[in-house]
């Protein structure tokens, strides 16, 4: 997973609602020690941004991806047969069940990045999106 960067304004805000979710009481928070406003956005300062990086760096743990409703039904009509599993190769995306592969749409499975492999089983348990 790559890094987040908090200077720009797209990561820190998502860095910071990670954070404000993880500690959930204000007094916990690292700008709970500071007397800074931590809400408002029209706000931020180098100290926000810094410390939010710092926590980001911390706690930059890989999120669990999300799929589509039809990413998911796709996966639900391939469940039954065991060692099947999901690739990028060569930009196309593909379903391996033993020696046999099925290319997939390239928009399908975007957070699977180029070499990766990924079982229909952990697929099958990331949480559906909203559309």
């Amino acid at each position: 997973m790559e890094k987040y960067d908090c200077s720009k304004i797209l990561d820190y805000s998502h860095e910071r609602y990670r954070m404000c979710k993880a500690y959930g009481v204000c007094k916990e928070c690292p700008f709970g020690n500071l007397d800074i406003v931590c809400t408002s956005i029209n706000d931020v300062t180098q100290e926000h941004i810094d410390i939010v990086q710092r926590w980001s760096d911390e706690h930059n743990q890989p999120e669990r991806p999300k799929i589509t409703h039809e990413e998911y039904a796709f996966l639900q009509a391939f469940r039954m047969t065991a060692d099947k599993y999901l690739e990028r190769k060569n930009g196309c995306m593909c379903l391996v069940a033993g020696n046999t592969m099925m290319r997939l749409r390239p928009s399908m499975f975007r957070f699977i990045r180029e070499g990766e492999t990924w079982p229909l089983g952990y697929l099958l348990k990331l949480e559906v999106a909203d559309d």
